[in-house]
């Protein structure tokens, strides 16, 4: 069976990276920019946002979960999340290729995007779930811990002025990380789950 402690420790760098792009805190930076916002007011915002965004994103995994054991059952468990992995890896696949065609800058973007919901953790719930509820929570609150604070921590040293490298990261770079992520725990799910 897949461990625990791997399913944890993915779900944080997952949450960690999927922050450190630039569409998620950028936007919020150049906010605070132009209302000269304290640090810790614009660490504080984002701590909302990295909420809003992480509970989101579980409430549509869970959705999509509840949806795919009602229809498929509980019978194919590993067969299921390694499925789950795939569509989730070819989704984000295709929105890095969408995203390499616009010509927009992330300043533009606004801050609800922040927010929107995702199916990345999707596979690491299922995963989670092998060990049954418990499972479930700590992989879910992971999750979460993880995303507010990073996003938090994002946010006030850019407020700072310490991450203007971070300005250039690219978020098609971050996302094809997180799809070898998603792969390898796939890989590891077929041979080890």
């Amino acid at each position: 069976m897949i461990n625990l402690l791997y399913i944890l420790a993915s779900v944080i760098v997952l949450a960690s990276l999927h922050m450190i792009a630039p569409d998620h805190w950028l936007p919020l930076a150049a906010l605070s920019a132009r209302r000269r916002m304290r640090s810790s007011m614009s660490a504080a915002i984002a701590s909302a946002l990295g909420l809003a965004h992480s509970l989101l994103s579980l409430a549509l995994s869970f959705a999509i979960i509840f949806l795919g054991m009602y229809f498929l059952g509980l019978v194919h468990f590993r067969i299921i999340a390694i499925a789950i992995i795939a569509v989730v890896c070819v989704y984000m696949f295709v929105n890095t290729i969408v995203e390499s065609k616009k010509h927009g800058r992330i300043e533009e973007s606004a801050l609800t995007v922040s927010v929107l919901p995702d199916p990345t953790v999707l596979p690491f719930i299922v995963a989670a779930g092998l060990y049954g509820p418990s499972g479930i929570v700590y992989a879910s609150i992971s999750f979460v811990f993880a995303s507010v604070v990073a996003l938090a921590l994002i946010s006030y040293a850019a407020n700072r002025g310490l991450v203007s490298g971070l300005r250039n990261l690219n978020p098609i770079t971050i996302d094809r990380i997180v799809i070898l992520i998603l792969i390898i725990t796939a890989v590891y799910i077929y041979f080890f789950g």
